[in-house]
């Protein structure tokens, strides 16, 4: 599945550019799961910020992100195509992962970027945008980001634009002590701004658009006034900063000009702007906006770069270590199947079967495995091996609490065909659940499921309200598990307790009367055993089948 990424940032086009492609979160949701729904985009994450806007999608064929972000936001895509970067395969994943480390950033190092981030991929996820593949991708980023806030020490730089802006005009006006700030917006980027000023010994006046005495917060030390006595309030200030959302300037030339003082310095710090850019013009009066407030990356800490650059290789080693293992999970069945095919009718001891089992594999793949390779197979072997015996001898395991869910309507995904699965199938049925099983093969006919007649692939269970993993093949089944933890769906998984994050139980109903049960998962007879003696208790009759046990 091709991994493709287009954007814009402040060192390919001017604000003037860049905020024509700026959005909102809402409209950032709302992009994603427009996007994810054009043909052959299968997942699509947009992130937004003042320095950038970039779009991130897994598809299938060719494709330019930046052309259909463009067609999205009703722009013509030949007049922005000149200021767009686009990636593809890896080069993509590794742009992304020195983003979320600031070192794509224009204020090198800066701590922001990780939580925007993290912010785009949980709107990807509210829209139902984010498959497994950019799932992955992303917390990767994040994790790479965080590790290297951690380990590597960069030189003391500003963290944000408006710390930059704060530390320039300390310079330039020799301290802010005594002077006179308004700050327009009380978002994240203006209390950062806020504070600062109000940390550097200025008397800082916060404007808000909803502003009742004693309710609203602004940070310490600071005057709140109500965004509608903002030009009252800027009236011979020394700084006015603006960092809002708003989709109009905040301050204009005209309103500049009405005005007995205007400030000499105008900080705007945001995208789109909000401060008119005509002001630039006016004598006397100095206007920054976030392009005019960054550092070089090169020109900063070369020893802090080498170190970042490390971690993020070690963290896109391990991205493509999965991806590697996603696409070999098809193949696995193929190979398995290949072997019950060889081995059919032959009765063989499980010496003689794992024996021919290494053979046959290693002959078909020799002159690529090391000898290196094989003794790390070895040696995990054994590791699960050592570590399934303990699991065996723990002396107690935690109950699981019941929980009974209306299921009518809500998609449950069964992966496997088998005896398992189809007892799965059996029980869920009379819960008018959307099931969809995902299986080469099943066993008998069964009306009132969706069977997807092919080996499970990672994404089937976009959607799900429950997973069960059932297939006769561990890898299969694990991969299952983490996709479903990557979505943060329920799952049971038949042949590893430990990752069940929930206990799929007998089913026992009498009159007006259902009961679920189950063991703690190691005691399926048990578990049997007590839901027949609490069908003799019931009087249960068999309107609901059950063969679970």
């Amino acid at each position: 599945m091709p991994l493709l990424m287009s954007g814009l940032d402040h060192d390919t086009a001017a604000v003037a550019i860049r905020e024509q492609l700026s959005f909102s979160a809402q409209q950032v949701e709302l992009l994603d799961s427009l996007l994810c729904s054009m043909p052959g985009v299968t997942g699509a994450v947009l992130l937004s910020t003042c320095n950038r806007t970039e779009l991130y999608v897994t598809a299938e064929g060719s494709l330019v992100p930046g052309e259909l972000l463009c067609h999205m936001a009703g722009k013509h895509w030949t007049e922005f195509a000149p200021y767009f970067y686009t990636l593809e395969g890896e080069e993509a994943a590794r742009h992304l992962l020195e983003v979320a480390s600031g070192l794509k950033s224009a204020i090198w190092g800066e701590d922001q970027i990780v939580t925007q981030v993290g912010q785009a991929m949980e709107r990807a996820r509210n829209a139902a945008a984010m498959d497994s593949i950019l799932s992955r991708l992303f917390q990767t980023a994040v994790s790479a980001a965080k590790e290297i806030k951690t380990q590597v020490r960069f030189r003391a730089v500003p963290a944000t634009a408006a710390s930059q802006a704060v530390a320039l005009l300390e310079e330039e006006l020799q301290g802010l002590s005594g002077k006179r700030a308004v700050v327009i917006g009380n978002g994240m980027m203006g209390r950062i701004a806020a504070r600062l000023l109000s940390n550097a010994g200025a008397e800082v006046f916060v404007t808000l658009r909803t502003y009742r005495h004693g309710e609203t917060v602004v940070p310490s030390g600071c005057a709140a006034v109500p965004y509608d006595r903002r030009l009252e309030t800027i009236d011979g200030a020394d700084v006015l900063f603006s960092a809002t959302t708003s989709s109009h300037y905040t301050f204009t030339l005209e309103q500049a000009q009405s005005l007995k003082k205007c400030p000499a310095w105008l900080i705007d710090l945001a995208i789109p702007r909000d401060i008119a850019p005509e002001l630039e013009h006016l004598p006397g009066i100095c206007v920054l906006n976030v392009d005019d407030l960054g550092l070089s990356p090169q020109t900063t800490d070369t020893a802090a770069l080498e170190q970042a650059e490390r971690l993020v290789k070690k963290h896109l080693d391990e991205f493509y270590q999965w991806w590697d293992y996603r696409e070999a999970i098809p193949v696995m069945q193929e190979l398995k199947d290949s072997l019950h095919r060889r081995f059919a009718g032959e009765e063989l001891t499980v010496e003689e079967a794992v024996s021919r089992t290494v053979e046959l594999m290693l002959g078909g793949l020799k002159g690529k495995v090391r000898a290196d390779d094989l003794r790390e197979c070895a040696e995990k072997i054994d590791a699960f091996t050592r570590s399934r015996r303990k699991s065996n001898l723990s002396p107690e395991i935690p109950f699981r609490f019941p929980v009974f869910a209306d299921l009518r309507g809500k998609k449950v995904v069964i992966i496997g065909g088998g005896t398992v699965a189809r007892r799965r199938i059996h029980t869920l049925l009379p819960f008018e659940a959307e099931l969809v099983v995902v299986s080469p093969e099943l066993i008998g006919e069964e009306r009132g499921i969706h069977w997807q007649k092919r080996a499970y692939q990672p994404g089937d269970l976009e959607g799900a309200f429950l997973a069960i993993a059932a297939t006769d093949c561990r890898a299969v089944n694990h991969a299952v598990y983490e996709e479903a933890q990557a979505r943060n769906i329920p799952v049971s998984v038949a042949d590893k307790r430990e990752e069940c994050t929930f206990f799929f139980p007998a089913i026992c109903t009498g009159e007006q009367v259902i009961a679920g049960v189950v063991s703690k998962g190691d005691n399926h007879h048990a578990t049997a055993a007590a839901a027949r003696r609490i069908r003799a208790v019931l009087a249960e009759k068999p309107s609901l089948p059950n063969r679970n046990e």
